[in-house]
């Protein structure tokens, strides 16, 4: 459950909720090939998928706003998977070489919700992933940004590559070039603004 950090009745907050809940019980599957067992890792390779299906889930939503009606129901069916990649290279004794990508995708479909279900780009908030920070987070659906706050970001699908130096010695540097590709609604719709993005950009 989430509540607001300030009474909505003191100060509303962005999203115009007073209380949110969602449940989400689901079965997944997941698969680890990991090579990197050392602290400071010079070379290895690491690889993680998850696949997870929804069996049931439902949310309850109290809005700062007492002219709107409160709103509870289900999300419908949701699908994710989960990619995570790594491989370094040792280039001297005390520099590696880092190429990782990480990405996460929701399968759902809004346009087929019934009257009283929920719809998930809107209120789905509970199961998004979350990205921003540098520290990994154990929780599943979060992946670190730098630049960004700690799980600043909430977004239905991502796509992140990055490169990244790592030395070793009396000082450790880490500079990093990250790259990255998201939406907030349907992967159709990142993948409409990859493969054309001067079309995707004129919609509103």
């Amino acid at each position: 459950m989430l509540k607001p950090e300030v009474d909505p009745d003191i100060a509303d907050n962005i999203l115009g909720l007073e209380r949110y809940q969602m449940k989400n019980y689901n079965v997944y599957a997941h698969y680890v090939f990991n090579t990197m067992n050392r602290c400071f890792i010079h070379e290895g390779l690491y690889f993680k998928a998850k696949l997870s299906q929804s069996v049931h889930n439902d949310g309850e939503i109290v809005l700062s706003d007492e002219a709107v009606e409160d709103l509870s129901g289900s999300f419908g069916s949701l699908t994710e998977l989960s990619l995570d990649f790594e491989k370094r290279y040792p280039l001297r004794k005390k520099m590696t070489a880092v190429v990782g990508a990480t990405t996460g995708f929701t399968f759902y479909d809004d346009a087929r919700a019934g009257e009283d279900d929920l719809s998930y780009t809107i209120y789905g908030y509970g199961s998004k992933y979350y990205l921003g920070g540098v520290l990994t987070r154990p929780r599943k659906d979060n992946a670190t940004l730098p630049g960004l706050n700690e799980a600043e970001l909430p977004v239905t699908q991502f796509m992140m590559l990055y490169l990244s130096l790592h030395t070793t010695g009396k000082f450790t540097l880490s500079p990093m070039l990250t790259s990255l590709r998201l939406a907030f609604r349907t992967l159709v719709t990142m993948l409409m603004t990859l493969l054309h993005p001067m079309e995707a950009g004129m919609k509103p």
